[in-house]
């Protein structure tokens, strides 16, 4: 049994939603759909939509150009552009351990400490040439985009998706009293604030609803998100930020892993207007989701997960 579990739908406009176990084993407090939770690597659809909100015309521009303060430093390819950092497809080294990002601390520059130091390093293969799941390249896109819009990251998403889509109860902040699980014992937390842009974002199941919801009315974001893609090691495709089941973008989903004791899913189906979420304070909360997601994606659509589910 896992700690908690917290589930939600959105068909058509019309939300449904549950939750079940506690917030934390030790006090044994109730988990809600509002209980904001760690969802890791779904930050990353979240980061792509303020990008190609704040600045579609310069997703394929070189990169180096909004941040012309690095070029004395810049050994990674001059031609990398926000595309190739979004979609994995970087060729940037993703070597930087815990003990390195902890020295740039939480300050407002952490971020820009960060960058400084992945793009004074050798790429480790020249962009477009592999795809490779790499949390670098969302550093450098978030950090581009606090540039472009004159300040912090954080600042910036809230601006650009939070406060449109009505997220309010997301950010990068952990709430108090949760916390994550492994065979039901609280683990450590451990946030790095120059993670933030692929994985720092703490959110709940209505405001992931929300997103959905939001890009589904925003038919230019979500097109850039998944009309180009690529080809993954997993047979799947890949477009900013987001898992697709083919080239038509007939599902879309991303997960999140966090080693403090999280998962997280969040999947959409365009054509039927049809979006899904499930999250867990538990490392091992995998199977659940996944037989939530399996179910009520079959319940709605008649379609089958796009992925082999957890047993």
């Amino acid at each position: 049994m896992i700690a908690g579990l917290v589930t939600g739908t959105s068909a058509g406009g019309r939300r449904e939603m549950d939750a079940t176990g506690v917030a934390n084993v030790d006090t044994g407090e109730p988990i809600t759909p509002e209980t904001v939770l760690h969802v890791a690597s779904l930050t990353k659809p979240v980061t792509c939509a303020a990008f190609v909100t704040v600045a579609p015309e310069l997703v394929d521009s070189p990169v180096v150009e909004v941040m012309p303060q690095l070029i004395g430093t810049w050994r990674v390819s001059p031609e990398l552009t926000p595309r190739d950092l979004l979609s994995h497809r970087s060729g940037l080294r993703n070597d930087l351990d815990r003990d390195a990002l902890a020295q740039f601390g939480s300050g407002d520059d952490a971020l820009a400490r960060a960058v400084g130091l992945v793009v004074s390093s050798p790429p480790a293969e020249a962009p477009r040439t592999v795809w490779e799941y790499c949390n670098a390249g969302y550093w450098l896109a978030g950090h581009a985009l606090a540039l472009l819009s004159g300040a912090t990251f954080e600042s910036a998403v809230a601006q650009a998706v939070f406060q449109p889509a009505g997220m309010v109860g997301s950010g990068f902040e952990p709430m108090p009293g949760v916390c994550g699980h492994r065979s039901r014992k609280p683990m450590e937390p451990g946030y790095l604030r120059a993670r933030n842009p692929g994985s720092g974002m703490f959110s709940n199941v209505p405001d992931l609803l929300a997103f959905a919801e939001h890009l589904l009315d925003s038919p230019a974001v979500l097109t850039a998100m998944t009309k180009v893609s690529v080809a993954t090691p997993e047979g799947t495709w890949y477009g900013l930020g987001c898992h697709l089941a083919d080239r038509e973008a007939s599902i879309i989903w991303h997960r999140g892993t966090s080693f403090s004791g999280f998962k997280s899913c969040l999947l959409i189906v365009p054509q039927h207007r049809y979006a899904a979420v499930a999250l867990t304070n538990d490392f091992d909360g995998d199977p659940a989701i996944d037989d939530f997601l399996r179910v009520s994606l079959a319940e709605a659509t008649g379609l089958g997960l796009p992925w082999k589910p957890a047993s």
